[in-house]
């Protein structure tokens, strides 16, 4: 894109791309003032370009010049964005003016346990702004898996970062050269987790974020695993700071890098990704079409995907409401005639199954029956029937 744009090293306030496109936009108020608080530097304008995910065609070098585009009207997105789609002119024209858009996003910080360079995370951030999403990836510099709710103050690396994305001696906290809104803490989760709260949300956001999403975990958190994962510890602290959040985990997939995705796009660990990740971006719409509250305070979700062996797609999944902890009282929310729930462990193994637990983020144990009725279940959520 930015060879499209300018010339490599040329002033690209001087291009006459820029200057075109700068005219055009002149043209809309609502969107001038927005442009030229974007005028220190070229960068952010490629980003905002790429996650807008307009759908227009290009490509880098595969662009075909000056291609007529269709006039089109606002199109509101489900997250709340207006996107400008293309104007009726050709493309030198309108290339930067839609970049811009009418937007108030719900805005997200992304963790994990795993690590900020797996394939799991970056699919996921990836998907969420092209959802119409905006995200900050906060999360730890190494896999810190099964670390639960432990906490530590952020030190420099001695060691590099997972899959060698940052070299020893690197800060206790960074980002990404190319994106300052993916970063790394080196200590645990939790930590992660409040940092990109207390610290990225506001610098980069200019407020606290709307939600926290910790996870896809690598690997299934059922039972009593809940109190030894970073990625639920993670959920934990977000809710204790006052945000509302959701951990989500996964039976497949595979501790391996990002950069598979692009090298190796039928490896099972890529296909667990992009179905996972369609699976949180679908659950997390419905969570957040609620005008109200997006979870009750102190509350967090427990989600956990079915292997993906036998369910090839997202569509295969049904939600399941359940708990994490097995009970002899029948306490729970009265769903299909029966006032307790199945066991997240129980349900998983029936076959294309999401399990959505509700839980207490102080004690990570269940909720009781009138928190777990407030739940927003997704439209498809099925609860699974007691006798199964």
């Amino acid at each position: 894109i930015k060879n499209i744009l300018v010339p490599p090293r040329a002033p690209w306030k001087k291009s006459n791309a820029f200057r075109e496109s700068l005219r055009l936009v002149s043209a809309f108020p609502v969107l001038s003032q927005s442009f030229t608080d974007r005028l220190d530097s070229l960068e952010p304008l490629i980003v905002l370009y790429t996650r807008a995910k307009l759908h227009i065609a290009v490509r880098s070098r595969l662009w075909t010049p000056d291609p007529i585009l269709e006039a089109r009207r606002p199109v509101p997105s489900r997250s709340g964005c207006l996107f400008l789609g293309p104007f009726m002119t050709r493309a030198r024209l309108g290339l930067l003016a839609v970049l811009f858009s009418i937007c108030s996003a719900t805005r997200i910080v992304l963790t994990n346990d795993d690590g900020w360079a797996t394939a799991q995370i970056r699919a996921q951030y990836d998907m969420l702004w092209a959802a119409g999403y905006e995200v900050i990836l906060s999360a730890p510099a190494l896999d810190k898996s099964g670390t639960g709710s432990s906490s530590t103050t952020p030190t420099p690396l001695t060691t590099p970062c997972e899959f060698d994305t940052c070299p020893v001696g690197s800060p206790a906290v960074g980002s990404d050269s190319f994106d300052p809104n993916i970063n790394y803490v080196n200590a645990y989760p939790v930590d992660a987790a409040r940092y990109g709260i207390q610290t990225l949300s506001p610098q980069i956001f200019g407020s606290s974020p709307d939600l926290v999403i910790s996870g896809a975990n690598i690997g299934a958190n059922l039972g009593l695993a809940v109190f030894f994962s970073g990625t639920i510890g993670a959920a934990s602290e977000a809710v204790k700071e006052g945000i509302p959040s959701v951990a989500f985990s996964g039976v497949s997939g595979s501790q391996v890098s990002y950069t598979t995705l692009t090298t190796d796009p039928t490896a099972e660990s890529t296909v667990a990704a992009t179905i996972y990740t369609e699976l949180i971006t679908k659950f997390i719409s419905v969570l957040l079409s609620d005008p109200g509250p997006i979870l009750p305070p102190g509350i967090s979700l427990n989600v956990n995907f079915a292997s993906i062996t036998s369910c090839p797609s997202a569509s295969s999944y049904k939600f399941v409401l359940t708990r994490i902890l097995p009970t002899l009282l029948s306490t729970d929310v009265d769903t299909c005639g029966s006032r307790k729930l199945p066991t997240e462990t129980n349900a998983i193994s029936q076959g294309c199954i999401a399990t959505v637990s509700v839980f207490n983020a102080n004690t990570k144990l269940d909720a009781d029956s009138t928190v777990q009725a407030a739940i927003v279940i997704v439209d498809t959520a099925v609860p699974l029937d007691a006798e199964q």
